[in-house]
């Protein structure tokens, strides 16, 4: 859909262990999800104020959805939602263009 996006990031390594301490440095840990997705933001931002000539205007909703991946049927399953995402379009109650938006509750669980 043209109005947001997916991806499958792969964490490789040892996992970092949580404390109970507070982090001296505000914003997300380095090398985390948060700080990956950050730069991501960042950069895309950048890139897309310097194509509109638009600068300081708002791109990204705030935060993001993740998801984790235990084993292959799940991966299965979240690249075939990957794949079929785009055709549910006209469906997007945030298409203005929409044939047959879905309601609001919709998605509710």
């Amino acid at each position: 859909m043209p109005n947001h996006i997916h991806g499958i990031i792969v964490i490789t390594g040892a996992p970092e262990r949580a404390t109970s301490q507070s982090p001296l440095q505000s914003g997300p840990t380095r090398r985390s999800l948060g700080a990956f997705v950050g730069g991501f933001k960042s950069a895309v931002t950048k890139r897309i104020s310097e194509l509109r000539g638009s600068p300081h205007t708002p791109v990204w909703q705030r935060n993001y959805f993740e998801h984790i991946i235990r084993d292959e049927d799940s991966l299965n399953r979240v690249r075939q939602y990957i794949f079929e995402n785009p055709a549910r379009w006209e469906f997007d109650r945030e298409n203005p263009l929409a044939t047959k938006p879905e309601a609001a509750t919709a998605w509710s669980s």
